[in-house]
């Protein structure tokens, strides 16, 4: 059985690294999303030409799928920003709210799903247009944010468990 003074250490150790991963997911989704930008400028005009023959039509489909790429980074944007908000403000003792930690395994699912796809299509000579040096790179990246956030949502789930024991402790 841990003593009080070795659950408020194990606590502070938890905070602390909620508050740096909280900082770094923050900068994983601004990177995120710089990288989505940058990969999306010069595709919707080489997909349309190929798929339909351009016309007027052709720039209505390249504005929806604009848009379409606009909401979605915006959003992906959104659950890294209010993710990486929460675990610090917990990490600082501010945040007492829970439902941030679901966002956080569902960002690392999400991380850890891409790097099954690369690895799919390293393997299984899938014609992507990417070289294999890309893929690797990719890999390494979204490999470590699934296991930076898996950190993290540990994290948050030891601080409850080790409050409660704490809680437990002094009754």
């Amino acid at each position: 059985m841990d003593t009080e003074d070795e659950l408020r250490r194990k606590i502070r150790k938890h905070r602390n690294t909620l508050y740096i991963i909280g900082t770094g997911t923050i900068v994983l989704g601004i990177w995120n999303t710089v990288k989505m930008i940058i990969f999306t400028v010069g595709l919707p005009q080489e997909l349309f030409q190929e798929i339909i023959i351009y016309d007027e039509l052709s720039d209505t489909y390249v504005m929806i799928y604009a848009i379409m790429v606009i909401a979605f980074t915006a959003a992906l944007m959104g659950l890294y920003l209010f993710a990486g908000d929460r675990a610090r403000a917990e990490g600082l003792g501010k945040n007492k709210n829970g439902f941030y930690v679901g966002v956080i395994f569902l960002l690392s699912f999400f991380h850890a799903s891409s790097v099954a796809a690369y690895v799919f299509m390293m393997f299984m000579d899938y014609e992507t247009g990417e070289s294999i040096l890309r893929l690797i790179v990719s890999i390494a990246v979204d490999l470590t944010a699934a296991v930076m956030l898996a950190e993290m949502g540990c994290s948050a789930v030891m601080i409850r468990v080790y409050e409660r024991r704490t809680l437990a402790g002094n009754e």
